[in-house]
């Protein structure tokens, strides 16, 4: 991995820290048609368009999986 032989740093991956969570949802390779799910998506924050979670639902989970990353506690038992 370039991380660790540049860096010296060996990367992580942590819970919460995923993109959008959007499986439950086709696969759009129409970019016109992946664009007004986004642009809905992002116009309704507060509202499931897109996915099993809202926007500021994922702005939630994320932030938290920061939060726990900086204090060294696990978002998820919350």
């Amino acid at each position: 991995m370039l991380l660790e032989k540049n860096l010296g740093v060996t990367p992580n991956t942590l819970p919460g820290l995923e993109e959008h969570h959007h499986d439950s949802e086709p696969f759009l390779t129409n970019f016109q048609q992946f664009h007004e799910a986004i642009d809905r998506f992002f116009a309704n924050p507060g509202k499931l368009t897109y996915g099993t979670e809202s926007a500021d639902q994922g702005v939630e989970r994320f932030d938290a999986a920061v939060e726990s990353a900086i204090d060294g506690s696990d978002a998820r038992k919350s």
